[in-house]
C-alpha cells in the first residue's frame, strides 16, 4: 500500500481527524500549524563541524517570513534509548503559521541558498512535515 494513503488512514483513525476537512476539538483553522522538522546526518561531524552547521541553521534560516517557531540544535547523546533515531548529528524544528507560509519558506532566497551551500557536507537528510494542533494555553 502507498505510503500516502497508509498516513491519510493513520489520521483518519485518530482522535480529533474524522475527515480530512475537521480540525482537532477545541481549536480553529487558524490554530493548526505546519510543523517541519529536519533531521541531518553531516559527512564531518566533528563537534566544532556540528556547531558551526547549526549556527548556520539560526543564522540563515531563524528569520524567514511565516515562521511562528525556529529551534535548531545538535542530537542529544546521552539519550539512546531502543528506540531513538540516533542517526543524525543536528536538527532543525520549525512551526509554520499555515501551508502558505510553509511554502513560501521552501522557495524562500535564503532557505534555497542554504540547500545549495551545505547539501554536499549531509550524508543523511529527513524531513518530517506534520500538520500540529497549537495550544497555546496551558
Amino acid at each position: 500500500m502507498n505510503g500516502k494513503i497508509i498516513s491519510v488512514l493513520i489520521l483518519l483513525l485518530l482522535p480529533g481527524f474524522s475527515s480530512c476537512a475537521s480540525t482537532p476539538t477545541g481549536t480553529t483553522a487558524e490554530e493548526l500549524w505546519i510543523a517541519h522538522d529536519v533531521y541531518f546526518g553531516l559527512e564531518g561531524s566533528s563537534s566544532e563541524e556540528i556547531d558551526a552547521f547549526v549556527d548556520a541553521c539560526w543564522a540563515d534560516l531563524s528569520e524567514i517570513e511565516g515562521i511562528r517557531f525556529f529551534a535548531s540544535g545538535r542530537r542529544a547523546e546521552s539519550i539512546d534509548g531502543p528506540v531513538n533515531d540516533v542517526g543524525f548529528d543536528a536538527s532543525i524544528h520549525i512551526f509554520f503559521v499555515d501551508q502558505a507560509a510553509h511554502d513560501a519558506y521552501i522557495t524562500d532566497p535564503r532557505h534555497v541558498g542554504f540547500v545549495e551551500r551545505f547539501r554536499d557536507s549531509w550524508s543523511y537528510v529527513k524531513v518530517c512535515d506534520s500538520l500540529v494542533e497549537a495550544r497555546l494555553d496551558p
